[in-house]
């Protein structure tokens, strides 16, 4: 799942991307990576293989963060997206997901902090 936001880079703040990852009692447990991108450039991640995985039946909280400046280049306005992932699906080569795996996203929320 992506969204580019209305909310546009500002290269002076710093952003804060929280999002609540659950894991299903149902299904099984392909992993998670949550994004923010600039301008089609990878600013900030977290996943399950850095921050501990959820236990059945809960959620825990992912935090991103990236910090004003940390990367060079990026223009002032340009898009910013959020991308919530499935690792069962590749990205690379586009192999297609297995249907009985799940990972449940909510509260997904972008915080820009200005000096």
């Amino acid at each position: 799942i992506s969204q580019v936001l209305t909310e546009t880079f500002d290269e002076n703040a710093d952003y804060r991307l929280t999002a609540k990852v659950g894991r299903s009692l149902r299904y099984d447990w392909p992993g998670y990576r949550i994004e923010l991108w600039a301008e089609g450039t990878l600013i900030a991640s977290d996943d399950d293989l850095t921050t501990s995985a959820p236990i059945p039946g809960k959620f825990i909280t992912s935090t991103i963060e990236y910090v004003a400046g940390t990367i060079g280049g990026l223009t002032p306005g340009s898009a910013l997206e959020v991308r919530l992932l499935s690792r069962n699906v590749d990205v690379e080569t586009v192999v297609a997901p297995v249907l009985d795996w799940a990972v449940d996203f909510d509260n997904i929320q972008l915080k820009t902090i200005l000096p």
